[in-house]
């Protein structure tokens, strides 16, 4: 029996195509506040609860398992401090990742930095290996 997709899949994709409108890509962090509609507090943040992140981790590993979206994260963006590098997964649907790297490896050619290449590369296999067609 094939199942659909539950409303936190559902969510999570609605606010990726949200973002990708606005040119650009959440993390799972972001996702999973937007999804829960947490307000920010009065310093601006959000806190999310271990429950919620997980249910939208799960979501969103569901939705790439599909070919839906991929994940994948370039730099840290958090403190090296701070251990929770999970939480800074961007996102972004396949049309999305097709200009997105058509945007990357325009840079690439004119920087001709290998360090990016290897990452553009890997970033493809990963998108074939989940079914997305980027060429």
């Amino acid at each position: 029996m094939r199942r659909g997709m539950g409303w936190v899949q559902q969510a999570c994709l609605r606010v990726i195509e949200k973002w990708e409108r606005a040119n650009e890509w959440p993390t799972t962090y972001n996702i999973a506040g937007d999804v829960y509609q947490v307000k920010r507090d009065k310093n601006g943040n959000r806190w999310i609860s271990h429950a919620q992140y997980v249910a939208v981790k799960r979501a969103l590993e569901g939705l790439q398992r599909k070919g839906r979206i991929i994940g994948f994260r370039l730099e840290r963006a958090r403190s090296p401090t701070d251990g929770r590098t999970e939480l800074c997964h961007h996102w972004m649907t396949e049309q999305r990742a097709i200009k997105w790297l058509a945007e990357r490896r325009e840079i690439t050619r004119w920087r001709e930095s290998g360090r990016w290449q290897e990452r553009l590369a890997r970033f493809v296999q990963k998108a074939k290996a989940i079914g997305m067609k980027l060429d």
